[in-house]
């Protein structure tokens, strides 16, 4: 059966404009970030060139590389591209090329790392004033009026490069890390020269800057900031003054566009907000600057949605829409969104788990949606081709294994046949989005299930369990096992409270007052369970129990600070260290780790044992057509291959899918 298309015009959004003399065919803008794609001299490579074009290809107006680094003591790390080294012409002019050929603008933005490095040893971290710096942990070097000089020319020569390379303008960062916000910061400038004290004097190093750089542009190029506008910081600055700050530059004709930003790496939830952070919270920002310059203003925050983007527009509160993250996840957004095709778009859900979670690792940058990340070449737009020889493929499982499988078995004309148990596809994440930091996973399923009612050419069988009888009856060429995972209880926990946390986001148990959450992980799905519980049940305590360092110890996402705020205004008493030793309808009893010592709890003093993290495959169907026969080619992909995260399910099913 065909999609039910929902097609609509955003006629704002795709307006063309003009920033100064540069012309854009949309309003839509690709934010500077940092990809770790960088070669390992930290000059550009054949990976970022392809990254960029993608997005130019999937009808982005505007793109804003970053950060580049404006000298090598400047570089947060060596994976940050050095744009004072003049090799990197070459390949900046590739990607600037590239992109003019899809009818894309193409900015380069600059920045000099100062407190915010992330090479260890930390050295050299360069700052308004020596302070500690509190995400890393050390102590910064209050830097000299020479060494301010300095940094000002380097600003200069590595502009040169951009210039030389064709980018369409230049951009600098007084954003959420990098020197030049820091001097704005009270917390960071404690300084008593003409560098410190006034607001004027704070921002002398970055009209310098400015205007250094602007020296050097041709004049058909721009000149724009990223400005963080709020830090969200007790000893930091607000709004208010990010707001005079914008002012500022637009009055004194610093630049020709603002980009807004919010946040520090200390406040990181704001600067790149997860799912906990409502869609486009940072409209607010881009209107109050909007409201005091007579220049450009780009919005930004967690917009995914031409039709959220469209009313930022007609609200007045921004001249462009910025976006990072949802054009990693889908970079023909802006084609989709000109067609009216919203449904078709894949959203990015913020779950930071293959974006942010390998800057952390200081590893390339993916996409747990969107495999093409930072594969361009080898999994962009047009790579994917028709099989030579057309097979029937059965799918068991119709979780988000078994439905990535079947998207790209469809578009490669395979004939495919699913087989789900239950009525609603999804399989796990239709439990993982009754926890509220995770309900946005409920968007992974829905575009895969939408998707797949475009092809005639796949048949989806919900509601019916596969099984050897009905799956030999096909016929297949192929079969794919995807019948995902089981939650369980040890055989050594004999206490007959004892349930997992599925059965609880199942609404299998009647929760009492009183709540043992044991995690031996440390893991999303404990510290999920414990929001669960607290956001559906009132006056309950828990004792969340863990043989790790703490609650969320190896949680894989940013959402853990905004998390630890909700949670410790809650009944929650959070026992790390302490190993499950055993469990029965007497008592539950614990070892600290490390030493002999035992701590028990009575069965009479809780209502409920939540055991979290026990998972096994369901496999069964696997093995027996890999044993018995009777299908030539037999796979298994995500949970009943191993319990695993969204992301291999994901990509692992778009690699085997290619491959048949």
């Amino acid at each position: 059966m065909s999609a039910q298309k929902t097609k609509l015009k955003f006629d704002r959004l795709f307006s063309e404009f003009s920033i100064k003399n540069l012309h854009l065919k949309n309003r839509i803008v690709f934010l500077p970030h940092y990809t770790a794609y960088a070669e390992v001299t930290s000059l550009p490579s054949e990976e970022e060139t392809y990254y960029y074009t993608e997005r130019a290809k999937g009808g982005t107006g505007l793109i804003i590389t970053g950060n580049y680094a404006v000298s090598k003591v400047g570089q947060m790390h060596r994976t940050f591209i050095n744009a004072s080294d003049r090799r990197c012409i070459t390949n900046f002019s590739k990607t600037v090329n590239n992109c003019h050929k899809y009818g894309a603008k193409i900015i380069g933005q600059l920045s000099h790392a100062g407190a915010t490095k992330v090479e260890l040893p930390r050295a050299s971290l360069y700052a308004p004033s020596q302070v500690l710096e509190k995400s890393t942990g050390s102590y910064t070097t209050a830097i000299a009026k020479d060494e301010i000089g300095q940094v000002v020319k380097e600003f200069g020569t590595a502009a040169e490069t951009l210039v030389m390379s064709g980018f369409d303008g230049v951009e600098v960062k007084v954003a959420h890390d990098g020197i030049l916000r820091i001097f704005v910061s009270p917390y960071y400038n404690k300084r008593n020269d003409e560098y410190g004290g006034s607001f004027e004097n704070k921002m002398r190093i970055i009209h310098e800057v400015f205007t250094e750089i602007r020296s050097k542009l041709t004049e058909n190029m721009v000149l724009g900031v990223r400005l963080s506008a709020d830090e969200f910081e007790d000893d930091g600055f607000n709004l208010e003054t990010g707001v005079q700050v914008a002012k500022y530059m637009a009055d004194n004709k610093l630049v020709d566009y603002i980009s807004c930003d919010a946040g520090t790496w200390n406040t990181f939830i704001m600067q790149i907000p997860p799912m906990t952070i409502p869609l486009g919270f940072g409209e607010y920002i881009a209107a109050a600057i909007k409201k005091v310059v007579d220049i450009p203003v780009i919005a930004f925050g967690r917009i995914n949605d031409p039709i959220q983007a469209e009313q930022i527009l007609e609200n007045g509160s921004a001249d462009l829409i910025g976006m990072a993250r949802q054009l990693l996840c889908d970079p023909e957004w802006a084609n989709k969104s000109k067609k009216g095709m919203v449904d078709d778009i894949r959203k990015c859900i913020g779950c930071e788990e293959g974006c942010i979670g390998q800057v952390f690792l200081m590893q390339p940058i993916k996409c747990i949606q969107n495999p093409a990340a930072g594969k361009e070449k080898k999994l962009g737009i047009g790579t994917l081709k028709k099989a030579e020889i057309k097979k029937k493929i059965v799918i068991a499982g119709g979780g988000v294994a078994g439905l990535k499988f079947a998207e790209i078995s469809a578009k490669r004309g395979h004939e495919v046949v699913l087989f789900e148990k239950e009525k609603t596809l999804g399989g796990q994440i239709n439990i993982l989005k009754s926890i509220p930091f995770r309900n946005e996973y409920s968007e992974v399923v829905r575009y895969l299930e939408f998707i797949l009612k475009e092809f005639p050419n796949v048949t989806i069988k919900a509601g019916v369990a596969a099984n050897s009888e009905n799956i030999t009856s096909e016929k297949p060429d192929a079969l794919l096992i995807a019948t995902g995972a089981v939650s369980y209880i040890p055989d050594t926990v004999q206490n007959s409270k004892a349930v997992t946390s599925w059965d609880v986001l199942e609404n299998k148990v009647d929760i009492g007052k009183s709540i043992l959450v044991y995690d031996p992980l440390s893991h999303n799905e404990g510290v999920g369970i414990v929001e669960y519980l607290f956001d559906t049940y009132k006056n309950i305590n828990i004792r969340y129990i863990t043989p790790q360092n703490d609650i969320c110890a190896n949680a894989k996402n940013e959402n853990k600070d905004i998390l630890l705020r909700k949670l410790l205004q809650e009944d929650l008493e959070i026992i790390p260290y302490y190993g499950l030793v055993s469990a029965d309808d007497k008592a539950v009893s614990f070892n600290k780790a490390f030493t002999d010592k035992m701590m028990t709890i009575e069965d009479s003093s809780f209502d409920n044992f939540i055991y979290t993290g026990s998972l096994k495959s369901v496999d069964d169907l696997y093995w027996k057509f890999k044993e018995d026969g009777g299908v030539s080619e037999v796979y298994r992909l995500g949970d009943a291959k191993a319990p695993a995260d969204v992301e291999i399910a994901i990509h692992e099913a778009e690699a085997l899918a290619r491959s048949i």
